[in-house]
This record gives C-alpha cells, sequence and structure tokens, in this order.
C-alpha cells in the first residue's frame, strides 16, 4: 500500500514538473526570435563620411549660395551642377555663369571655363546697361575679364564697382588682385589694406598682402640694386675719361 502511494505521488510530480520547464525553454526561443528580429529590422547606421543633401533651391540665389558652400569644401563637381541649376532658373545671372567659368577652370576645362567668363561679361554689361550704378554686375564684369586677360579694362571696371560700393571688402580686393597681375604692387597693396580694415577677417586679402609687400620690396631692392651698377658704371667711364685725358696732355 505505502509502495503503491509513493509511486502515485512520485507520478505526479514527473508530470508537474514537465509542464513547469516548458514554458521557460518558449520563453528563451521567444526572446531569441525577438532579438534576431529586431537586429534584422534595425536602420543601418548612417556612414559618417556620407555628404548631407541639400534642399532643392526655389531661386537661382539659393543655388549659388549652395553651390559656393560646395565649392569651398572642394565639391567642385557638385558646385558645378548648382551652378548650371541657377543658370536654369535664372539664365540672365552674370555671377553663375562666372562662378561656372571658375569651377570649369579647376577641372582645367580651359574652353568651357573661357565659355562661361565671355557669357558672364555679355550678362554683366546687359544689368550694368538696365542699372548702371549695379556695383555686383560691375564686380562680375571686371573678374570675368581679369580671368580673360584683360587686366587693364579690368582694372578700370573695379575701379567703378569701388566707387559704387566703398565699404565692400570684396571691392577692395578684388581691385588689389587686379593690380598684381600688372606688377602694380604700390596699388595692390593699398587696396589690400583698405579690404582689411573693413572686413579684418579676410584672410585671402591678409595673405595676399603679405605677397604684394614681399614683391614690392623684391623690386625696390632690384631698382636700387640697379641704380648702384649704373652709378658705378658711369663712374668707371667717367674715371676712363679723365685718364684718356691726361695721356692725351702727356
Amino acid at each position: 500500500m505505502k509502495f503503491g502511494l509513493v509511486l502515485l505521488i512520485l507520478l505526479f510530480l514527473s508530470l508537474t514538473g514537465c509542464k513547469t520547464g516548458q514554458p521557460a525553454t518558449n520563453t528563451n526561443i521567444n526572446a531569441n526570435a525577438n532579438a534576431n528580429s529586431g537586429s534584422a529590422t534595425a536602420s543601418p547606421k548612417a556612414s559618417p563620411n556620407a555628404s548631407p543633401s541639400l534642399p532643392e533651391p526655389a531661386t537661382a540665389e539659393e543655388a549659388i549660395k549652395q553651390a559656393d558652400g560646395l565649392a569651398r569644401d572642394n565639391r567642385d563637381k557638385e558646385a558645378v551642377a548648382l551652378y548650371k541649376k541657377a543658370l536654369q532658373l535664372d539664365p540672365e545671372s552674370a555671377e553663375a555663369h562666372f562662378k561656372l567659368g571658375v569651377s570649369y577652370a579647376v577641372f582645367e576645362k580651359e574652353k568651357e571655363s573661357d565659355a562661361e567668363f565671355k557669357k558672364a561679361i555679355d550678362k554683366a554689361k546687359k544689368a550694368i546697361g538696365k542699372n548702371p550704378k549695379d556695383a555686383a554686375a560691375h564686380s562680375i564684369l571686371g573678374q570675368a575679364q581679369l580671368k580673360l586677360h584683360e587686366a587693364e579694362d579690368a582694372i578700370k571696371t573695379l575701379k567703378q564697382a569701388v566707387t559704387l560700393d566703398p565699404e565692400n571688402s570684396d571691392r577692395h580686393y578684388d581691385l588689389a588682385v587686379a593690380y598684381t597681375k600688372l606688377a602694380k604692387h604700390k596699388e595692390a597693396v593699398a587696396e589690400f589694406e583698405k579690404s582689411l580694415k573693413l572686413d579684418p577677417n579676410n584672410f585671402r586679402a591678409q595673405e595676399e598682402l603679405e605677397e604684394a609687400k614681399a614683391a614690392q620690396k623684391r623690386r625696390k631692392d632690384l631698382v636700387e640694386s640697379m641704380e648702384k651698377q649704373m652709378g658705378k658704371k658711369k663712374d668707371d667711364n667717367q674715371g676712363a675719361d679723365m685718364d684718356a685725358k691726361k695721356k692725351k696732355k702727356n
């Protein structure tokens, strides 16, 4: 009797143990499935080198501004696309033509670059015809002329831009650059200094001011050296003449 009771108790415990262990196993399976499901559906992390997408520009000015930023970051291929977009939005934009030309020059596409500079000149002249006091148009015109090696014309145009907009640091900077092309270092130094006075953070002007000063000093030293050589030669010639006269007297 007792033996039968023990068997019944053992049988009951074995059945209870199987039932209580089963949910724990299922819980682990479900947990693993959820974990795997989560890792499979998790969105991938963005690459640290991925370029942020830019909003679609609504105006030529917006497109040019975006393109300028790309150009500063040496993303010139993307800048070209946005300058072209600017021209789609405003075909009369002298600025877009000029900056597209600059970008083409980075890729050494001289033919395309010069073509854009010529278009910039044409559009800038039209803008000036409509508004002779348009300083920005004068600036673009002068810079495009300089790119096409028309330095004398560029200086005249950029002087006008400075006259129309004397408080603009960039106007003085552009004129200074034009002066350097004709080795007019004294005039260049004066304009770079004016540019920096108006904008002390104009690092381009600071760098090129130092270069212009160095070039001015080299030229001054060269002139002084040539004058000394000329003076010495003159003294030598005078001495030779005096010796010749003495010989004749003797």
